[in-house]
């Protein structure tokens, strides 16, 4: 089944389309941070699940990011896919090195595929499949890891294995061999890929079975990092990451995450970076509910 999109942000001049209603017969799963209508502030991307058949089934929306802390941080919804149900987004990246941001995704039989996207005129490429027997895998997301000039894959398998699956920038199979860059990673939550500490190598930002949120230092090389992991959170139990991104555009990575203890709202948090090995400083800030 090709998945059908169709990008609809209007302040590139594209289509709006009217937000769902609010529904207790359908959640939102979230896939995501980017920058995906190119305005320089972070969106976040959601796909609507349902428990049972539901007409917006599959559905994937964009919220609109404005580079703000307060409590009204989006500047509109938008639908921008339809039919991806029974998909897993691995993550956002610019895969192609076309300068327009990608997406990445698993369909249910373990193929992967890349769909091209051409800034606003949106996905008008066909999807390219650009892997397969990735059922079993958890990712971590898409980003330069080996700072070579091409986005990769970051994923752990069944057995608690990270793996570094090289790109380079083309619309097909990789013909870079993947890499082991971790083990003992069962138990743990991916928060994302990101530059965290600000030196420039992209690092791995994950949550223990305990709650505790840790940072692992990346050092972009294709292997295991010798750098120890830094406690940079606690109490993140009850909490599902909707991904990492400079949210407020100060320069600093942020975490953007929903709660699940504030019955029956749930509110989306933004807990600002300052670009350090260690607890941030800046106070955690409420963007919405959901």
């Amino acid at each position: 089944m090709a998945v059908g999109v169709a990008v609809v942000v209007a302040a590139t001049g594209l289509t709006l389309v009217s937000a769902p209603p609010a529904s207790a017969a359908w959640l939102s799963n979230y896939e995501g941070l980017a920058d995906f209508n190119g305005d320089g502030c972070q969106d976040i991307v959601w796909r609507i699940h349902s428990d049972s058949p539901h007409p917006q089934e599959g559905q994937l929306w964009l919220d609109v990011g404005s580079c703000t802390r307060d409590g009204d941080g989006f500047g509109g919804r938008y639908q921008i896919g339809s039919g991806w149900d029974g998909y897993t987004i691995a993550g956002f990246g610019d895969w192609d090195s076309d300068g327009y941001l990608d997406v990445v995704a698993r369909d249910p039989n373990g193929d992967l595929w890349l769909y091209p996207c051409e800034g606003a005129r949106g996905f008008t490429q066909p999807r390219v499949q650009i892997g397969d027997g990735w059922n079993g895998y958890t990712f971590a997301g898409v980003a330069d890891w080996d700072r070579d000039g091409n986005q990769d894959i970051v994923a752990k398998d069944y057995w608690g294995y990270l793996w570094l699956y090289p790109g380079d920038s083309v619309r097909g199979y990789s013909s870079q061999r993947r890499m082991q860059i971790g083990n003992g990673w069962n138990g743990y939550t991916f928060a994302g890929v990101a530059d965290w500490d600000s030196d420039g190598n992209q690092d791995i930002v994950a949550r223990d079975r305990n709650g505790y949120l840790w940072l692992y230092p990346g050092e972009g090389v294709r292997g295991y990092s010798s750098q120890q992991r830094v406690l940079i959170g606690n109490g993140w139990n009850g909490y599902t990451f909707v991904g990492i991104g400079d949210w407020d555009r100060d320069l600093h990575q942020d975490i953007v995450a929903r709660d699940f203890n504030s019955e029956p709202v749930h509110y989306l948090w933004l807990y600002p970076g300052e670009g350090v090995r260690g607890y941030s400083g800046q106070p955690r800030v409420r963007l919405n509910w959901y």
